[in-house]
């Protein structure tokens, strides 16, 4: 390597945009990875993997015994809640969001008023890998919803498998 190339990466290094970016990098990772932990209410026997995203972790609680997986989004919305059972198990990349953007014609995405709905996950539900439960659903005891479907609308019969997208009731789970 070069002189001139030793010296700039030196002044990169110790410079004051390097500086403020590992700054930000440390504050980033330990809000994402550490400090909603102390916000959310949970029972006992919690798994949370280091890749999962919570966000507003103070309006979700999780029951006993429960998984939530790598890559899964469990976001909660400043004035929504998302309430987790005992013995959810949420397969890879699982998403849960009880908020979105309004979606009015003439008006950019970004400025749009955000809409929020409580999310409520009943007990011993296996949520599979890839899928979607969005604002204002309820899932009773006992569900299945397969991998990549899409819950648009309530599932209330306890011990029901459901697929699609949008998700429908297909099956119920056998003894």
């Amino acid at each position: 390597m070069k002189i001139r190339q030793v010296l700039d990466v030196a002044r990169a290094v110790f410079s004051l945009g390097h500086i403020r970016y590992r700054i930000s990098a440390i504050g980033y990772g330990m809000h994402e990875h550490v400090v909603w932990r102390f916000r959310m209410a949970h029972g006992r026997n919690l798994r949370v993997h280091p890749s999962a995203s919570i966000r507003n972790p103070q309006n979700i609680s999780v029951g006993d015994n429960s998984h939530i997986n790598m890559y899964c989004s469990v976001w909660a919305g400043e004035d929504s809640k998302i309430t987790l059972g005992d013995n959810l198990l949420m397969g890879p990349s699982v998403q849960i969001h009880a908020g979105r953007h309004g979606t009015r014609a003439g008006e950019p995405m970004t400025g749009q008023p955000r809409i929020f709905e409580d999310v409520k996950i009943g007990n011993d539900v296996w949520l599979c890998g890839g899928c979607i439960i969005t604002g204002g659903v309820t899932i009773a005891d006992g569900v299945i919803v397969a991998a990549n479907a899409v819950v648009t609308k309530d599932v209330l019969e306890p011990e029901a498998i459901v697929a699609g997208v949008p998700a429908k009731v297909i099956g119920k789970r056998k003894p």
